[in-house]
């Protein structure tokens, strides 16, 4: 390559870009996001399918030019794959990186056109590096600022505040099939039932590791709206959508406005949000989940919400065909002694009459001590005596 050459989207292989990118990104850490190191996050920088990603980045692995590695992705609950250039791998960037810097940009505006080198061009785009200029400029090498150059969306955007680490599920294969089964065919909401301490969340975020734009919120008593918005916000972004970001930045919507930014926003990404303990809500959070939750079914997005509680809504969303509701309930008595397998078979029994098998009791009471003297029987009545004794 030669200073004053025309920069061109092809200037470089996908390998080339693939290793300009990582070197430009900086090595994963855990304080950072490392979504734009991940297969996903390579594939919307620049531009090109994932599997293209996945073929180029062993390419690279079997040349010793990349390194593969595990990071924390913002929002995420589980680490995924990301990847890092070697020495080797670095030493090459920056020469790749050094060559086109000088190649020429005719960058257009709307005062007119003018040529730039390519390190100076970068400074026109978001994110300003090489590697997204190659992404935004066309056959010719010209970088046309009169339309929007904004950063590129995830390809999956994945918002979760409060969500578990996915845990294997012990005796709820029935309704783990069930929660899959309505969240793929429908009706829009649903509504997983039951007192707590059943597995409610566990069931649910063992369920929702699909291949689409996710929103997961818990909700605590005491709870305002604002962190919820923000959250939406926040997510909203990731999918390319900045209006209810906009809005909150200077004022607080009311729900109804949330709404239809959501009603507006969510058409077409197939999206899923999952509202975890929502009988902990206050009357001022409430009417903004509702109204979240309509405007998504109206989208054709799906709804998964957690609730001790029937839902406020109930009887009207069933009339329209927009809820379906699941009742969780007790573990049946082989699922409930697998979870307790230390506990001898009278105290086991009795704990489990008591309890109604309980998974969340259940666990709770095996670590319980009570005095030897007493029989399993007594034992697991002291137990459960002891557990109503202290609760709220």
């Amino acid at each position: 390559m030669k200073a004053g050459e025309a920069l061109g989207a092809e200037t470089l292989t996908v390998n080339e870009r693939v290793l300009l990118h990582l070197r430009e990104s900086g090595a994963a850490r855990e304080s950072v996001d490392a979504y734009p190191l991940t297969q996903p996050g390579i594939a919307d920088t620049l531009g090109i399918r994932v599997n293209h990603v996945s073929r180029s980045v062993k390419q690279l692995i079997s040349q010793r030019l990349v390194a593969e590695g595990i990071a924390r992705v913002r929002g995420e609950v589980r680490k995924r794959k990301v990847y890092a250039v070697t020495p080797e791998g670095h030493a090459l960037a920056q020469r790749l990186a050094g060559e086109i810097a000088q190649r020429r940009v005719v960058a257009v505006d709307a005062s007119g056109e003018r040529t730039v080198a390519a390190q100076e061009a970068r400074r026109l785009v978001t994110p300003p590096t090489l590697t997204r200029l190659l992404a935004v400029i066309d056959g010719e090498g010209r970088l046309d600022l009169r339309r929007p150059l904004a950063a590129p969306a995830r390809e999956f955007a994945i918002f979760e505040e409060g969500r578990p680490e996915p845990r294997p599920l012990v005796g709820r294969a029935e309704e783990g099939y069930a929660i899959r089964a309505a969240l793929r065919e429908g009706p829009p909401i649903l509504a997983v039932v039951g007192p707590r301490g059943m597995g409610k969340t566990a069931l649910v975020t063992a369920c929702v590791d699909d291949d689409r734009p996710r929103f997961w919120w818990t909700f605590h008593t005491g709870d305002s709206a604002s962190p919820f918005i923000d959250g939406l916000a926040a997510w909203l972004a990731q999918l390319g959508k900045a209006d209810l970001r906009s809005r909150v930045s200077k004022e607080a919507p009311g729900w109804r406005e949330v709404g239809k930014v959501l009603a507006r926003d969510l058409r077409g990404t197939n999206a899923l949000l999952v509202f975890d303990d929502l009988h902990t809500v206050g009357e001022e959070v409430l009417p903004y989940v509702e109204a979240v939750a309509e405007s998504a079914a109206s989208a054709g997005c799906c709804v998964a919400v957690t609730t001790v509680d029937p839902l406020p809504r109930r009887t009207d969303w069933l009339a329209e065909g927009l809820l379906r509701e699941m009742a969780v309930e007790g573990l049946n008595r082989r699922a409930a002694r697998a979870l307790v397998p230390g506990l001898a078979d009278a105290e086991f029994e009795k704990m489990y009459r008591l309890t109604d098998g309980n998974p969340l009791t259940l666990k709770l009471l095996a670590a319980e001590r009570a005095p030897d003297e007493y029989s399993p029987e007594e034992r697991a009545l002291l137990k459960v005596l002891k557990m109503r004794q202290d609760e709220p």
